[in-house]
């Protein structure tokens, strides 16, 4: 799974330097050791830019709708793990607490499906289950532009795609019951801190939220 991931993150880092406008900022805000990368979802692109932009081996929750076919094994080798969108699933929340416990970094949508429109949607509070019973750090991250490229014929457009890295949020783990309260709290916080790293026509569902965070530098 490495060679494949290592091959195609690099393959794909060189394509978008040549084909799009492309900026990463905030990269070092990045923490060593295990990580919950948490992101707006635009485009097929995203994964691969994620890896291409963090220089970070990463492992995806994907939807279990992608694993099938030719395409499953692509998605499965390149390092993903099956979960069922909008219900609890005991064991992707398994594979990721392992991925995380092997150091690595969790690749999480949790919008759960792209908006090529731009605007951000209502999300799951999945990864910031795991931040809690981990104590893993959550690292937000923006992504501007690739909802420009839908197809694969839109890459020769030269689009401009801007990657925005905020800085990590470290959730209290818990070992007890985790509260919907509290749950909803960080939540909140988390999508809010995606958000601000993002112009407004991109926050969509979180705008308000995403406006104080701009405000307060956060």
């Amino acid at each position: 799974m490495a060679l494949f991931y290592h091959v195609c993150t690099g393959a794909f880092a060189g394509a978008v330097r040549l084909l799009a406008s492309y900026h990463v900022e905030g990269r070092q805000h990045l923490p060593k050791g295990p990580v919950i990368v948490v992101s707006n979802h635009l485009s097929f692109l995203d994964p691969p830019l994620l890896g291409a932009s963090l220089h970070r081996q990463m492992v995806f929750l994907a939807k279990r709708e992608l694993f099938h076919g030719l395409g499953g094994w692509c998605v499965r080798t390149y390092g993903a793990i099956e979960v069922r969108r909008g219900e609890f699933d005991r064991k992707g929340l398994e594979e990721a607490e392992a991925v995380l416990g092997r150091g690595l970094a969790l690749g999480v949508f949790p919008e759960g499906r792209r908006h090529p429109q731009g605007g951000m949607g209502r999300a799951q509070p999945g990864a910031v289950l795991l931040a809690c019973r981990t104590g893993v750090p959550v690292l937000p991250v923006g992504i501007i532009g690739t909802e420009r490229v839908q197809k694969l014929k839109d890459v020769f457009s030269r689009p401009t795609i801007r990657v925005a890295v905020g800085e990590p949020i470290q959730i209290p783990s818990s070992q007890e019951a985790i509260s919907k309260t509290y749950l909803a709290h960080w939540h909140q916080q988390v999508m809010s801190a995606v958000a601000g790293l993002l112009p407004e026509p991109y926050q969509g569902a979180y705008r308000a939220a995403g406006a104080r965070a701009l405000a307060l530098g956060e």
